[in-house]
């Protein structure tokens, strides 16, 4: 016999509403077991599916027990006692369980096992018995999972076990003896007494015949459809004309036979349907998945690209700054610029009024220097007049025409170089006033730049701060199309889920599907 250990002696209470179903094929490999039964074994579904049942048996269990199990339920009967489980972690849990085989087509073609929560106090008493038998109590012994006695008294208690026609029988037979007892004792002669005897046995026999036919086979093919429907098979419709207990006894199992199977039969159409469309859901949530995380790759490209954008944007935006704030110095300079023609002007126009004096002064000179020759010339003409005496006058007037002279002609190249420097004084303002037009509108164009660049630097602000709100945005996206993935994803695994699900509940209809 399997030896499971090792062992905590730890108790795991199952709930006082689980049941822990499971199924086994002809050799004892489980086929099938329910969500509650794995989770109180302990064990992952994958490490009980094709094991033996032994898997979770308990070494505090004697052998004498599932030896008593498997002989009931090979033949064909129903199996109900007290066990107790071994968790994978060695832990245990007790249970009443209830074992039947399961029929296809009339055969044996596996076994269920239905477990509930064990009474308390049915856990107390059977804990000591069952360790009385681990240590050879040759006094206790199991039948049909029920624990009785081998001793004299035990007999009673063996008694649960006669059928039922055989206490009919029992019964018959000492309701005879107690009446052919009662006419030996009532006296008179063996010729008086024969023909009551006789009619008194042909009536208990009439009787049996009756209790037999119209009780004990009833009650017999009762047992038997019962045990049919607790193995999954559909109850055969009997004693319709019936309508005393029996009769409505065998409607009750006929029924729940019609209603186990139309809910199996009902449950496998509908996991049919669940399982194609879980298998729909998934293939479209995959796809879904796959678009979303595409979706999720193109924002992440398109909100570093915006990013790029910002930065070059931001970029432009201090070359803007940069360049408004170099045309502000330009038109600054300029301004200065202007300021200084304006003065150099101011400055030409005093040389070019300098200028006309010295020309009005030079023009005097020339003036004076003709009227100094003229007096010169009479004061010459008045010497030779008066002849010798006035000799050393002609002198002096000769020498005064002759600075005169001089001081005209030097008069004269003055005159000329003030008007050439007049000229040049005048081109020379012309070129500083056009100087001066030309720097204002240089200034003008600087002053528009400077206006252009500002409302670049402007336009390049309030760019970069759609950019950010588009990056923002972009962000929020990405999040929601990350949580959509998330979401999907979570769909996905929910599919797969109902899925697996489906398939298990098939798997659970599957135990009781009767075979066409």
């Amino acid at each position: 016999m399997k030896n499971n250990g090792p062992v905590t002696q730890r108790e795991f209470q199952i709930g006082e509403h689980e049941t822990l179903l499971s199924a086994t094929d002809l050799k004892g490999r489980i086929i099938y077991a329910n969500d509650a039964f794995i989770a109180c074994s302990g064990f992952e579904r994958e490490e009980l599916y094709g094991k033996a049942h032994n898997l979770v048996r308990h070494p505090d269990m004697p052998p004498a027990a599932f030896e008593d199990m498997w002989s009931t339920i090979q033949g064909g009967r129903l199996w109900t006692a007290l066990v107790k489980n071994r968790r994978k972690d060695g832990d245990h849990y007790w249970v009443r369980a209830n074992a039947a085989p399961i029929r296809q087509r009339g055969e044996i073609t596996g076994y269920l096992s239905v477990r509930v929560q064990a009474p308390r106090n049915g856990v107390s008493a059977h804990e000591e018995i069952y360790r009385g038998m681990q240590q050879g109590d040759r006094k206790l012994d199991l039948l049909r999972g029920q624990v009785v006695r081998r001793s004299l008294a035990g007999c009673y208690t063996r008694w649960r076990f006669v059928s039922l026609a055989t206490r009919m029988r029992l019964g018959l037979g000492a309701l005879w003896l107690a009446g052919a007892a009662g006419m030996a004792f009532a006296g008179g002669g063996a010729a008086a007494q024969w023909p009551a005897l006789a009619n008194w046995t042909l009536a208990v026999l009439v009787s049996g015949w009756w209790s037999r036919v119209a009780v004990h086979g009833p009650l017999r093919q009762l047992m038997v459809q019962a045990q049919a429907v607790a193995s999954g098979q559909r109850a055969e419709p009997l004693f319709l004309n019936r309508c005393d207990e029996i009769g409505l006894v065998m409607r009750g199992i006929e029924q729940a036979s019609l209603n186990l199977l139309s809910l199996v039969g009902d449950i496998q159409d509908k996991v049919v349907h669940v399982r194609s469309g879980a298998h729909d859901l998934q293939q479209g949530n995959e796809k879904l998945a796959q678009r979303t995380q595409e979706t999720v790759a193109r924002l992440e490209e398109t909100a570093a690209a915006n990013e790029q954008l910002a930065a070059a944007i931001g970029s432009n935006s201090e070359t803007a700054a940069q360049a408004a704030q170099m045309a502000t110095q330009a038109v600054r300079m300029a301004a200065q610029s202007a300021a200084m023609v304006a003065q150099a002007q101011e400055s030409m126009r005093g040389v070019s009024a300098s200028s006309q004096k010295v020309a009005d002064i030079t023009s005097m000179i020339d003036a004076i220097a003709f009227q100094t020759n003229i007096l010169a010339l009479n004061a010459a003409v008045e010497a030779a007049r008066a002849g010798e005496h006035g000799r050393g006058f002609a002198v002096v007037a000769s020498e005064v025409r002759a600075l005169s002279t001089k001081s005209a002609n030097a008069a004269r190249q003055i005159k000329q170089l003030i008007d050439a420097s007049t000229a040049q004084v005048d081109a020379g303002n012309r070129t500083v006033v056009a100087a001066g037009s030309t720097l204002t509108e240089a200034v003008q164009a600087v002053e528009r730049v400077a206006a252009m660049m500002e409302d670049i630097r402007l336009a390049s602000q309030e760019q970069s701060h759609g950019v950010a709100q588009i990056n923002q945005a972009l962000a929020q996206l990405e999040q929601i199309a990350k949580h959509n993935a998330a979401q999907v994803t979570d769909s996905a695994q929910l599919s797969q889920v109902l899925g697996a699900q489906a398939q298990r509940l098939d798997e659970a209809a599957s135990v009781f599907r009767q075979e066409v």
